[in-house]
């Protein structure tokens, strides 16, 4: 609200402009009213008002008299001239001061209401400049300093947290709901054409990008605000719909949720660590490129001088596709390690002394426990999809209860989170 001081000598007119309009109503707060220039003055001086209402012709402390004092000191204060015919000329010599509003006496009522109006517009049109301002000022240093953030965080020998707590009020990035979008195989001579398609497609669905877009070894990782599965599953799709001239393969996505925004960093800055290019996207054309001087051949290279065992292949690819229903130990031997069904299962056991469906529904569950915690309003249904059991929510009830000793429902009441909160979904499925 804006803060009003009305002014005049005649204790009548005070009164009256007091109470004859409900200032709260068009944004103002009534403050305090003057009987004088000089009241007025210490008024101003101890209230700092933003619109001031005053008569010209005042004892001690002409109206313009104080117009001219209170300027030398806060030019931003706006001023209501009252007056009568015969004042016309004082009111002329306001104009030199910049006072822009002008009543004759007896105010009308509709009139100065008209007038405060403008005034409130026109502060609120200056405070939006001002904000607009700030922002690119802002943003002017929101590059490096994300930039800046990055390097310290590859480099940093007493490790991610104390980086985070340096830089985790000026990236400006919110507490909750926050998701990592991987995007694999994305060439580069596409990766323009795909930031720009994101772009739309978030502005659409009123998701928030909390980082500048990164790009890395044919991957797009989008650091993002979404407040539902679904949100996420709309942007999976897209994503896998994509087709770009030239393209070679289709796109693989999936997400990355972690207890807060600080692990999810850190999980994002160690996964692309490794690498000495790394490409940041503000916008299709906004590009730049950080050379990463802390990578070290062997984080660059790790295959040139240490080859991941079969199984640690097999983990990593079962991560990064967790949502997929038809996810088969035999189906990933044949078309993604090329090595024999048999043997990789051997090899599996022998290495983590359990079997591989043991070991994907263990995984399927971590994540499915994670989701409820981190979305507590989705429909259980759709976290059993995106946790790869498909349309089957009944199916993900038993192997939930076979691993965590109770039922989804009852591990959200768990967590303090009450099966109304969780969505009427839930009842339904389970």
């Amino acid at each position: 609200m804006l803060r009003l001081l009305i002014v005049d000598d005649e204790k009548i007119i005070r009164e009256t402009l007091s109470e004859i309009i409900d200032y709260a109503a068009i944004g103002y707060q009534l403050i305090a009213t003057a009987r004088n220039g000089m009241e007025a003055y210490d008024i101003i001086c101890d209230e700092y008002p933003d619109v001031v209402l005053l008569d010209i012709r005042m004892p001690v402390l002409s109206g313009l008299e104080l117009i001219e004092r209170v300027q030398k000191a806060d030019s931003e204060i706006t001023f209501v001239l009252l007056s009568g015919y015969s004042e016309f000329e004082y009111a002329k010599q306001a104009m030199r001061f910049g006072v822009q509003h002008y009543l004759l006496k007896p105010a009308d009522k509709q009139e100065l209401i008209d007038t405060l109006k403008r005034i409130r517009g026109d502060y609120e049109e200056k405070e939006f400049r001002k904000q607009q301002e700030r922002r690119e000022m802002i943003d002017g240093f929101r590059q490096p300093m994300e930039q800046c953030f990055l390097m310290e965080a590859f480099g940093a020998e007493g490790g991610f947290v104390p980086v985070w707590r340096k830089y985790r009020s000026l990236l400006s990035v919110p507490e909750s709901s926050v998701c990592a979008l991987f995007c694999y195989y994305v060439e580069e001579g596409q990766a323009g054409e795909f930031v720009s398609g994101m772009e739309g497609i978030l502005q659409k669905k009123r998701i928030r990008r909390c980082f500048p877009v990164i790009y890395v070894k044919n991957c797009m990782v989008l650091i993002l605000q979404a407040d539902s599965l679904a949100a996420e599953q709309e942007l999976a799709d897209y994503c896998r719909g994509l087709l770009y001239p030239g393209q070679t393969v289709g796109y693989e996505v999936s997400f990355y949720h972690a207890a807060s925004t600080g692990e999810l960093f850190a999980y994002v800055t160690e996964k692309i660590s490794r690498y000495q290019q790394i490409c940041l996207y503000a916008a299709r054309d906004q590009k730049r490129m950080i050379y990463n001087h802390h990578a070290t051949p062997s984080r660059v290279q790790p295959a040139e001088h240490r080859n991941p065992s079969i199984v640690e292949l097999l983990k990593e690819y079962v991560e990064q596709h967790l949502d997929q229903e038809s996810l088969s130990l035999k189906w990933i031997a044949e078309h993604e390690l090329f090595v024999s069904v048999g043997h990789l299962s051997k090899q599996f056991v022998k290495e983590e002394g359990l079997r591989f469906s043991d070991y994907l529904n263990r995984q399927r569950i971590e994540e499915a426990k994670r989701l409820m915690n981190y979305y507590h309003n989705d429909n259980i249904s759709s976290i059993a999809c995106q946790v790869g059991f498909g349309n089957n929510p009944q199916y993900f009830r038993q192997v939930f209860k076979k691993y965590v000793g109770c039922t989804p429902s009852d591990y959200l009441k768990s967590c303090g989170v009450e099966e109304e909160t969780a969505g009427s979904g839930l009842r339904d499925a389970l």
